[in-house]
């Protein structure tokens, strides 16, 4: 999960984007089985069009910068996902998507092909299918498009594209229908994500949360329901959701909104995938932006605010979850605004992607902090490695 450009915006506005994930959505995964240890790790500006890279130790968490990074990209870059088998990485790089292919050994990138979009859009999420073999990407539509070119041709009003992943070379095609319309404003979709069987792809939409089923054989998208979403910030002002975290064991999805004072959680019909029509809500202490879960399920971490007035995201909470209700159990105080948060495949480590200038001042400092999980869920602050200025999404590839 992610939050894109909040230092540009007041705390209650709706960011550009949110990450997973706004990165890539990995909240909907339910392990049986311990999953593969993570060897890699990427993070991408939002500003300078680079991407870092890091090793990842499995046992202390920590992270070693990679031999050959930063790389430089094309222009426009925001987003970034890895597929769960951890072979590719999907950027956004104008005017379209690029997969990287990774290195098993030593992590470097070597692009392996590029998709165009014609959209005026800024991109919202990635997320892959527990698979791997489908990538959805939503958008966000600016206020005002003006045409790049004389006779450029409008986008695409609908914003979220499917593609079908090629897990031998990585291209990627779109399914038949893509993109696909959301409910209530055809050009905005932030949050994305899958849930653990892939039958079905949740997106928030301005005010709305929707659910879509996915078709077993060619990947499209057919609507389902759409609820209302109600996230307001402490002033009672409405909120548009910034990060969605999805939990299919527990049947819940849970949202929260850039200076929203409340995280909320819809059921999700077992049966159907159907979204209830009213909330769970847990008040927030300040204004909740990013929520990510563990692998189990059994906690789930915020940054927010540390007053709500204040104009940077300083304090990472865990709560525990029980029945789509959040109890805040602990908070520890990052050293700069965390602007991704990501679990560790294990859930013994949380990364946090982070940036010390909130209104983006062309010489802030960016690092990734890591922080070890305790038993009770409990964070402890470990090292701090640099990274690339203003990261906008942070991942961690697990090993094949």
């Amino acid at each position: 999960m992610r939050l894109k450009d909040s230092r540009l915006l007041s705390p209650f506005a709706l960011p550009l984007v949110l990450l997973t994930g706004c990165g890539p959505s990995n909240n909907d995964r339910h392990y049986t089985t311990p999953p593969p240890a993570a060897t890699f790790a990427y993070a991408v500006s939002s500003v300078k069009n680079n991407i870092a890279g890091y090793s990842v130790s499995p046992s202390t968490g920590a992270l070693t910068q990679l031999t050959g990074f930063p790389i430089t990209t094309a222009i426009d870059l925001t987003a970034l996902a890895i597929d769960p088998l951890g072979k590719f990485v999907v950027t956004n790089e104008s005017p379209g998507l690029v997969v990287y292919s990774i290195n098993q050994t030593t992590g470097a990138l070597t692009s392996a092909s590029s998709t165009s979009i014609t959209t005026a859009e800024s991109f919202g999420s990635f997320a892959f299918n527990p698979a791997g073999t489908l990538l959805v990407v939503s958008t966000l539509k600016e206020p005002d498009w003006d045409p790049p070119y004389q006779g450029a041709p409008p986008p695409n009003p609908n914003p979220i594209y499917v593609f079908s992943v090629n897990r031998s070379s990585g291209s990627l095609t779109a399914v038949p229908g893509s993109p696909f319309a959301i409910s209530s404003d055809a050009s905005i979709a932030c949050c994305v994500a899958f849930n653990a069987n892939s039958t079905m792809l949740y997106a928030t939409d301005g005010h709305l949360l929707d659910a879509f089923s996915v078709d077993p054989t060619t990947g499209a998208l057919s609507p389902i329901n759409s609820v209302p979403v109600t996230l307001t910030d402490f002033l009672t002002n409405s909120v548009e959701p910034s990060s969605l975290a999805l939990d299919s064991a527990g049947g819940f999805i849970y949202l929260t909104g850039s200076g929203a004072n409340t995280i909320d959680a819809f059921s999700i019909n077992p049966t159907t995938g159907a979204l209830s029509a009213g909330p769970i809500s847990t008040t927030a202490d300040t204004a909740a932006a990013l929520i990510t879960l563990d692998p189990a399920h059994n906690l789930a971490f915020t940054s927010e605010a540390s007053s709500p007035s204040s104009g940077s995201y300083t304090d990472i909470k865990t709560y525990s979850i029980s029945n789509g209700k959040l109890t805040n159990i602990s908070s520890i105080s990052a050293p700069m605004s965390p602007q991704a948060l990501q679990l560790g495949p294990s859930g013994s480590f949380l990364y946090a992607a982070e940036d010390n200038a909130y209104l983006g001042s062309v010489g802030s400092t960016s690092q990734v902090a890591t922080y070890s999980i305790g038993a009770a869920g409990s964070l402890s602050p470990l090292a701090t490695v640099p990274t690339v200025q203003w990261p906008s999404a942070f991942a961690i590839a697990q090993s094949q």
